[in-house]
């Protein structure tokens, strides 16, 4: 199974992908640790697009 996530934060906050599987889809530990979580990027939301850091240059 895959599941893609986009985790959207505002100010200072910040979600672990392990806390959304943890606490959204009552994973346990066990469970977690045996997920391979792969990060493909980190963007930027403006004006509601979604940019790379260097789009933003």
């Amino acid at each position: 199974m895959i599941l893609k996530m986009v985790l959207r934060i505002q100010g200072a906050d910040f979600a672990r992908p392990e806390e959304i599987l943890s606490f959204g889809f009552g994973l346990n530990d066990f469970e977690i640790k045996s997920t391979i979580i792969k990060r493909d990027g980190l963007y930027v939301l403006k004006d509601e697009k979604i940019l790379t850091p260097m789009d933003l240059i």
